[in-house]
């Protein structure tokens, strides 16, 4: 909880915040290079790069209006990177996001109130792209 006092800046830091609007919180954590895997094709062997989800890390959830980082709400990613935060109001957050030593930390804007269905719709997907600088937060329809 120390690292997200030294990461996060306060309400009160000549820091201006760049909050990322997002409509519910859950998604799937996703690392900027992709995964490189060697395939055979018509007995040809080739490399084909595909997306690297971030398994198995912890997600905790502040308060972004907080000078005292306070949790308010912690959760483990799973297989593809998949997350989800229930009960959570719109509102400004920090995200932080950690496996082992890799550490992020994502101001978000939530601008819908929790729903599960939503974040359950297969034509809709939330990416969080938790190593790139800025970490970046994305929405696709498809």
């Amino acid at each position: 909880m120390v690292a997200v006092a030294q990461n996060a800046p306060t309400p009160n830091s000549d820091v201006q915040t760049k909050w990322q609007a997002i409509d519910q919180l859950c998604g799937q954590l996703e690392l900027s290079t992709p995964r490189k895997k060697r395939i055979v094709v018509d007995g040809k062997s080739e490399i084909r790069l595909y997306t690297a989800f971030l398994e198995d890390a912890t997600l905790t959830l502040y308060p972004g209006t907080s000078t005292e980082p306070i949790p308010m709400a912690t959760t483990q990613s799973h297989r593809f990177g998949t997350f989800e935060f229930n009960g959570v109001e719109p509102g400004v957050y920090w995200l932080r996001i950690q496996k082992k030593e890799f550490v992020s930390l994502i101001p978000v804007r939530v601008t819908d109130i929790s729903d599960s269905k939503q974040c359950r719709r297969p034509e809709v997907s939330r990416s969080f792209v938790v190593d790139s600088s800025p970490p970046k937060v994305q929405k696709r329809i498809r």
